[in-house]
C-alpha cells in the first residue's frame, strides 16, 4: 500500500553558498517508486518548469525519501497532468 504526503517543503544547498527553497504539492508512493506532482495555473508551458520538479527529485532522494519514479505537473486550469 502507498504512502501520500502534501505540501512536504525542501530546502537544498547548490554549490556553497546558494540556497534554493520550495514546496512540493504532492509525493505520493507506489509499488516501483516515488512519484512527485507540482501543480500550476495559468499556461501550459511543461518545459518551464523542468528545473524545479528535477530539483525536487534531486532534493527528495538526497534526503534518503526513496527513489524517484517520476516527476509531473498538473496543469489545474486545463485538468491536465504531463509527466516530464
Amino acid at each position: 500500500m502507498g504512502s501520500a504526503i502534501g505540501f512536504y517543503s525542501v530546502e537544498r544547498v547548490i554549490y556553497v553558498d546558494t540556497l534554493e527553497s520550495g514546496v512540493m504539492d504532492l509525493v505520493f508512493e507506489e509499488d516501483d517508486g516515488w512519484v512527485i506532482v507540482d501543480y500550476k495555473t495559468g499556461g501550459k508551458d511543461p518545459d518551464r518548469y523542468r528545473p524545479q520538479l528535477e530539483a525536487y527529485k534531486e532534493a527528495w532522494e538526497a534526503m534518503g525519501c526513496g527513489e524517484v519514479k517520476e516527476v509531473g505537473i498538473y496543469f489545474v486550469d486545463h485538468e491536465e497532468y504531463v509527466a516530464l
